[in-house]
């Protein structure tokens, strides 16, 4: 009897796993233009859907194995590009190096993780820096200090950009309702002009992200050395972004890292959602990621321009 329950119940679940990573296929093919798919396919990840199916195929009986054959085989095909190294791009210059990290609200409660080598740095949710004012040195002044030939200036809720270099003038834009956007001017100390647009989108799963990466890559000056840099908490699979970004801006993470590209949560490869943007001309060469104290990694992109025939 006990025989019986127990493998009714490893069935059910067997079924309950294949239904869930069906789900999660099928949520792929209209992408994230719909709403209901987006929710769906950015909550089963190539890695959690693989796990569905893989626990399909062994709790099913023979006869049914094979329905859970496409959603492995798509989950291994997802992790092979996720794993991809990329290919390194012979026909451009190094110029400069970008980075940016979510820091979880909590930069001023870690000084261990103040160290930023790029030469522009985006920083989001970045947190209260306390102790302004009131006669003593501040958190924010000691963060500072620990970047001599940096600039630094904070945006808002929760943006910070670091350049060395200049920082010009900045515009603020996009629904608050949607996300935290900034375009700043700036020149960094190698005479490199460019615009950087630093992104926090809202995490809600159900909020359509179609709004927010419109007005973003709207917002880009055409032919304008851009990066666009952030956590876009949108996966670099969506339907949406590649939208957006068609014909005029090149991903860093399709360039060439060593491990997993996604860059959260705590190093497990589910999503990519800290994204750095190339356009106007600027050219990602290569990029690293980082885990330090936050559950989104720290991405740091080598950019160039196109070799000189």
């Amino acid at each position: 009897m006990r025989v019986d329950v127990m493998t009714r119940l490893t069935h059910r679940c067997a079924w309950v796993a294949l239904a869930a990573g069906w789900l999660a296929l099928l949520s792929r093919l209209p992408g994230d233009r719909w709403l209901p798919a987006a929710v769906i396919s950015y909550g089963s990840p190539w890695l959690l859907t693989g796990a569905a199916g893989l626990a399909a195929f062994f709790l099913l009986r023979p006869s049914w194995k094979w329905l859970a054959l496409p959603v492995l085989g798509f989950a291994v095909q997802a992790g092979w590009r996720s794993l991809d190294p990329g290919k390194e791009t012979a026909a451009a210059v190094p110029a400069f190096t970008a980075a940016t990290w979510n820091a979880a609200r909590c930069l001023a409660a870690h000084p261990q993780h103040w160290d930023f080598p790029a030469d522009l740095t985006v920083v989001t949710e970045t947190g209260d820096f306390g102790g302004e004012g009131g006669g003593r040195t501040s958190t924010w002044d000691d963060f500072r200090s620990r970047h001599p030939g940096m600039e630094w200036q904070r945006y808002g809720d929760g943006l910070t950009l670091g350049v060395r270099g200049r920082i010009l003038g900045h515009e603020s834009f996009g629904d608050p309702r949607y996300l935290r956007c900034v375009r700043v001017e700036v020149v960094t100390a190698g005479g490199h002009a460019l615009d950087v647009i630093l992104v926090d989108i809202r995490s809600q799963p159900w909020l359509s992200r179609r709004p927010s990466l419109e007005a973003i890559f709207e917002k880009a000056c055409r032919g304008r050395p851009t990066l666009v840099m952030g956590d876009f908490n949108t996966p670099a699979e969506s339907v949406l972004l590649d939208k957006a970004t068609a014909g005029r801006f090149l991903a860093a993470h399709e360039s060439p890292v060593r491990g997993f590209r996604e860059t959260w949560p705590w190093g497990i490869p589910l999503l990519t959602l800290d994204q750095i943007w190339a356009g106007g001309g600027l050219v990602p060469i290569s990029h690293r990621k980082e885990i330090r104290h936050s559950d989104h990694a720290y991405v740091e992109a080598v950019i160039g321009r196109p070799r000189p025939d």
